[in-house]
């Protein structure tokens, strides 16, 4: 029977080693429970209130178990944007400070800028008492007078708005430049001012005349001349349709045509014989020049 007994007896064996191993920690912790004991039982009334006042602060937290629950479930949402605040704080203190420093010459020169304003405010002060509030106070009645006006004036407001739009459309398409080789409205409101002034800029006795250019081809104005009986004398061509350097064309026909009229007059007024009859009047140079 004591065999059964035997695994009891090695444990119990083992126990013991391990009480006499640690028998040093086991006089402290007994020595220490024994002063714990101790100081409790002289502070047995305030352990008493201790116990009664934890189990009345646990009563009140029972009911709000939900909230609690609740707080504590966005105490992590409000620590990230605690977080996050405090790293825009952390940049705006970095901006801050060079700030702070900028700001520095600034504030050393408001002592000299209020002694500044102060001299000017010593003269100043005459002129706003005795010029601009008596100004102030005989205007009063001319303002209340104003506001029929003010109050028409707002009413038709909106239509000068937009009065005042399109004339703003109507000037910027004025002004605008397209740049490159084209020009602006203005550009050529300027050469039309141009022309006029120009237009206007010739008079004589009679008054203002207007200068006249006219262009034309040398083949336009031998049409011209041919298509008018007698119309290169008339209009004054024959300088022009004669000269080799402007018109060679036609110059040499005009020269060809006129040395031809010339021999058929010498050959139309020869002498004639006695019993002859009259020579033949004498017909007006009209030369054929080339119209191509």
């Amino acid at each position: 029977m004591l065999e059964r007994f035997e695994p009891t007896h090695r444990d119990l064996a083992r126990v013991s080693e391990a009480v006499a191993v640690r028998g040093a920690s086991l006089r402290r912790l007994v020595s220490s429970l024994a002063r714990l004991s101790t100081a409790l039982a002289a502070k047995r009334v305030q352990a008493v209130q201790l116990v009664d006042s934890s189990s009345r602060v646990f009563g009140a937290l029972a009911p709000e178990e939900e909230s609690i629950s609740r707080a504590v479930g966005d105490l992590p949402a409000t620590l990230e944007q605690t977080t996050a605040t405090l790293g825009k704080v952390q940049t705006f203190a970095a901006t801050l400070g060079p700030a702070a420093t900028n700001l520095l010459p600034a504030a050393r020169a408001l002592p000299a800028a209020d002694q500044a304003l102060a001299t000017l405010s010593k003269p100043s002060a005459p002129i706003v008492e005795h010029q601009i509030r008596p100004f102030v106070v005989a205007a009063r009645p001319l303002v209340r007078n104003l506001r029929p006006a003010a109050v028409h004036l707002a009413s038709a407001a909106p239509n000068l708005d937009k009065a005042f739009v399109v004339l703003n459309h109507l000037l910027n398409l004025v002004g605008y430049n397209p740049g490159g080789t084209q020009h602006g409205y203005l550009w050529w409101l300027a050469w039309l001012d141009h022309n006029a002034r120009t237009l206007f800029s010739i008079q004589d006795a009679n008054g203002v005349y207007r200068p006249l250019f006219l262009q034309a081809s040398c083949a336009t104005l031998a049409q011209i001349a041919s298509s008018i009986k007698g119309g290169e004398a008339l209009l004054n061509l024959t300088p022009i349709l004669t000269d080799l350097q402007l018109c060679p064309k036609q110059a040499a026909a005009d020269i060809r045509d006129y040395r031809s009229y010339q021999r058929h007059q010498l050959s139309a007024h020869a002498p004639r014989a006695l019993g002859g009859s009259a020579p033949a009047p004498k017909a007006p140079f009209l030369p054929t020049l080339p119209t191509g």
